[in-house]
């Protein structure tokens, strides 16, 4: 299934300067007017994708302690470098307080929702036994679904960037998106369940999500309200800069760090 991506196909041990809505003509765009709240220039960093088209390390590596970080653009960490991402910040912070070797394995990718990150950790849980899940959860809009073709097409009502079908009706429901989400979260807290631990916070603070996530039902998700720092910009101009993601990794690690005490 996870084939089906031709994102992740197309990147596959590809290197390259932009990505996504970090373009040239996104940075022309928004440089001037963004001044110095974007402080990146073409040329300072690259997007470096692994044999499976994520941009992390290949899940081939040794692991001591396997950490997964689940996410869309912000945890992709589109418009940064690597180590200005609030997931390579703090695997950083675990890796300093265990002294283990943990290779960074992000599975998140830009515009995915719930839906296709709990198919992500279903995979890769048939390759590794998961110890830790760290995931900033997308806008509950975005849905993935097939129609009129084999190609997986992702939904979203703020982009409206397919073909306009009847599905637009039913995916704008409110009872069919909490449906959704509620039964995506359920997928992931089935794997999580004895076998691992999660923390998880939203994208940015949306109630409905916040209400699902605090059911009973989810046990194995520790949830914890969003993170709502500084707005300076990343390159796009589009996604929240480096200070932002520090005051989300030291907001992660304030909840977590016990788990890693000797």
């Amino acid at each position: 299934m996870i084939e089906s991506y031709i994102t992740l196909t197309l990147r596959r041990n590809k290197t390259s300067l932009w990505d996504s809505t970090d373009s040239p003509e996104n940075y022309k765009v928004y440089h001037d007017a963004l001044k110095s709240q974007n402080p990146y220039k073409p040329g300072d960093f690259t997007y470096a994708f692994n044999d499976y088209g994520f941009r992390c390390d290949n899940f081939s590596l040794p692991s001591d302690i396997n950490v997964v970080f689940l996410g869309c653009s912000f945890t992709e960490g589109i418009g940064l470098p690597v180590e200005n991402i609030w997931t390579y910040q703090l695997l950083s912070k675990i890796r300093q307080k265990t002294n283990k070797n943990i290779p960074y394995w992000n599975l998140a990718m830009g515009g995915m929702g719930i839906d296709t990150q709990s198919l992500f950790l279903h995979w890769f849980s048939k390759m590794k036994k998961i110890d830790y899940v760290f995931a900033l959860i997308p806008p509950l809009a975005r849905r993935e679904y097939l129609y009129e073709s084999t190609i997986m097409k992702h939904w979203n009502i703020h982009t409206n960037n397919h073909k306009v079908t009847i599905v637009d009706e039913l995916f704008s429901d409110d009872q069919f998106l909490f449906y959704e989400n509620y039964r995506s979260l359920t997928i992931i807290d089935s794997i999580v369940s004895n076998r691992s631990v999660m923390y998880c916070t939203p994208c940015w603070p949306v109630p409905d999500l916040c209400e699902i996530l605090k059911l009973k039902e989810f046990n194995s998700l520790n949830y914890f309200p969003a993170f709502t720092g500084n707005k300076e910009y990343a390159r796009d101009g589009m996604h929240h800069g480096p200070t932002y993601h520090k005051g989300l990794a030291d907001e992660f690690w304030l909840k977590v760090e016990h788990l890693f005490n000797p």
